[in-house]
Formats: C-alpha cells, sequence, structure tokens
C-alpha cells in the first residue's frame, strides 16, 4: 500500500511538471514567423483627381465623374515580409497591387489634357494606370511573446499614368504617367491576442517638398487574422491611403501637373508562414 502511494505520488508530480514546462515552452513561444507570403482580394472605393500640365494650362477634373471610371475596384494583392538578425528583430516587407481601370464615355464636361480639348459630346476611350509596388525595412523595439512593436522606413513606389483618345480619331491622344518613389516613415503594431487570433496594424507618412515638386501621402492598415493551422492563417483587414503629388518637372520625372489619388477598402486575404 506504501508503494502504491509513493507510485502515485511520483506520477503526480511528473504530470504537474510535465504542465508546468508546458506552460513555460507557451510562455516562451515566438508568436512571429521568420518569413510569411500573404495573397488574396482588396475591395477598394476610389477617388482621383488630376490635372496635366503646368497650372493655367491643364484642366483639374475628377477622373471617375468625368471619365466615367469605376468607383469601385477588385484586384488581387500580394504581402511578403522575411525576419533575420538578433531575435528576428530586423523585417523587410514587400506590398503589390494594381488599381489601374479602362472606360468609354460621352463627355458631360469639356476637358482638357495635354493640351488637347475635348469638348462636351466627345466620346472618348480613357485608360487610368495606378499600381504600387512597396517596400521597408522595420525594426522592432519591442518584440516579446504577445507584443511586436516596430519602426520603419520605406519607399512607397507608385506607378500613376493617364491616356485618352477621343473614339472618332479626330482630336488625337492626350495623356502622361510618372513613377514616383516616395521615402516613408511609419510604424507597425501586431499583437497576439491568443495563439489563433492576431491583430496587426501599420501607419506609414510622408511630406516632401522640393522646388516645384510636392508630395504627400498617408498610408493606415489594421487587420485581425485568425491562425487555422499551425503555417497558415486567414486576415481580413482595412487599408486607407491618401496620396498628393505635384510637379512642374523639374525633378525629372518626366511629369508635369497634379495628382490626388484617395481610395479605401477591405482586404481578405490567406497568409502562409514559416
Amino acid at each position: 500500500m506504501k508503494h502504491m502511494k509513493v507510485l502515485m505520488a511520483a506520477v503526480a508530480l511528473c504530470s504537474g511538471a510535465t504542465q508546468a514546462l508546458a506552460q513555460q515552452d507557451a510562455d516562451e513561444r515566438d508568436p512571429w514567423e521568420k518569413w510569411s507570403i500573404s495573397g488574396g482580394a482588396f475591395v477598394a472605393d476610389l477617388d482621383n483627381t488630376i490635372r496635366i500640365g503646368g497650372p493655367g494650362v491643364g484642366v483639374e477634373f475628377d477622373l471617375e465623374e468625368a471619365l466615367g471610371l469605376k468607383n469601385s475596384q477588385s484586384v488581387f494583392r500580394f504581402d511578403g515580409n522575411y525576419r533575420f538578425g538578433n531575435n528576428n528583430r530586423h523585417r523587410f516587407d514587400f506590398t503589390w497591387f494594381d488599381l489601374s481601370r479602362d472606360a468609354t464615355r460621352t463627355l458631360q464636361e469639356e476637358i482638357e489634357v495635354d493640351g488637347i480639348v475635348y469638348p462636351i459630346g466627345t466620346t472618348i476611350d480613357s485608360e487610368f494606370d495606378l499600381a504600387f509596388y512597396n517596400v521597408r525595412y522595420a525594426y522592432s523595439f519591442i518584440k516579446d511573446n504577445r507584443i511586436d512593436f516596430a519602426g520603419s522606413l520605406g519607399l512607397h513606389i507608385t506607378q500613376v499614368g493617364l491616356y485618352i483618345d477621343d473614339s472618332a480619331g479626330i482630336l488625337g491622344a492626350g495623356g502622361d504617367s510618372v513613377t514616383a518613389p516616395l521615402p516613408v516613415i511609419g510604424a507597425r503594431l501586431d499583437v497576439a491576442l491568443t495563439e489563433k487570433w492576431y491583430v496587426r496594424s501599420s501607419l506609414e507618412a510622408l511630406y516632401l517638398s522640393f522646388d516645384d515638386f510636392s508630395g504627400s501621402l498617408t498610408d493606415i492598415m489594421v487587420a485581425g487574422e485568425y491562425r487555422a493551422w499551425e503555417h497558415f492563417a486567414i486576415g481580413l483587414g482595412f487599408n486607407a491611403v491618401n496620396l498628393k503629388l505635384e510637379n512642374d518637372d523639374s525633378m525629372g520625372l518626366g511629369f508635369t501637373g497634379n495628382i490626388e489619388s484617395r481610395f479605401a477598402g477591405l482586404m481578405l486575404y490567406g497568409r502562409a508562414m514559416f
């Protein structure tokens, strides 16, 4: 009987030690992946205003209202990140998506593009290119098994272009494009609520003025993720971007005019991580 009591006590002690070690491993678990890639749908509402030509030369107009471009767009979006260094505190991120659209419309108002005046009643074909290639480096100032808070430096590389042609081929085609690599600073905060549920958020901003060029940008993102399996999560998020560019080509960007692009929308995506 005494031997049975000793055996039961030993089993209880081993069980308690195993549970304590398991809890310690859980507490020390690093929930932040070494690298990940995600892809999914980005459904955005858009509002864009543009002027091609110097002040007093081109006419500023709303693209969606004047040209009949769609106010919303559903596109594929790709994101990726890679961690490295001591305790994986260093990180590179990449984002790509393309919100380009085209339309055919009979003008309800006169517009001027690249020195060509398109009068009311003209049927025109238009194409508006808007693509983003964003790269950034981040360093985690706070990183434990619950919170990852990081500061970031990056480039928002924006491709913007407008091309217009009258369907009759009488007035000719007009348009211009620009690729603008805009430096941004920001911060990112990821929170592991549980082993399955995560909240991810980021904020990036820029204001730059040089000679006759000026640019500003804000990019806000917040998302919730559910880690359905060890190496795969499903996420739903919100992203809002406000971009303004004005240039007289003094910086050699190949574009003269003014662009204001605003969009906000939902992201539904899957993330693979290791």
